[in-house]
């Protein structure tokens, strides 16, 4: 509602509804069905040594560096998958088809990608040896920028074209 780029909208609490109600829908399935896996690949990665990032020392700022640069390649590659894939752009068009674009679209994902993205993450984890810690403090600084991508803010040009460089 501050500096919004769009105005006149209606209906804005139902459509935050309707959106927040898929976001629950969606952890609570992975939740379910997920957080105990993920859980174990990260014992499984870190107890074995496996994963690039177990593979080689760096210093810590290093490491966590590559795992962002890394992680962030893998969401940049499934992004455009989502897109190429005819099957799960039929799941991705979701988050895609919402008419009113706010903070709330940022999460609008169907529930099969929700569970196609979360298979391919283990993978990956395991992959690049991530912990924990690693996709708290990947989602930690993720999400306030796709939250931002997301929102009806207005922003000057100018400020926005630096942003994205960023």
């Amino acid at each position: 509602s501050f500096l919004p780029l769009f105005t006149g909208r209606k209906k804005r609490l139902l459509h935050g509804g309707r959106n927040l109600f898929q976001i629950v829908i969606n952890n609570a399935v992975y939740l379910l069905l997920f957080s105990s896996v993920t859980a174990r690949v990260f014992v499984y990665a870190a107890e074995n040594h496996v994963g690039l990032l177990n593979m080689i020392y760096l210093p810590p700022l290093a490491r966590f560096f590559l795992m962002i640069l890394l992680f962030d390649l893998w969401m940049y590659i499934w992004h455009r998958l989502t897109h190429k894939i005819g099957f799960i752009w039929r799941f991705h068009r979701m988050h895609h088809s919402d008419t009113e674009m706010d903070v709330t679209s940022a999460l609008r994902f169907h529930v099969g990608e929700i569970i196609m993205s979360s298979i391919a993450r283990l993978g990956i984890y395991i992959l690049l040896g991530m912990t924990a810690v690693d996709i708290i403090l990947y989602e930690t600084i993720m999400l306030p920028i796709i939250f931002l991508q997301h929102s009806n803010f207005y922003l000057p040009e100018k400020v926005d074209r630096v942003l994205r460089i960023v």
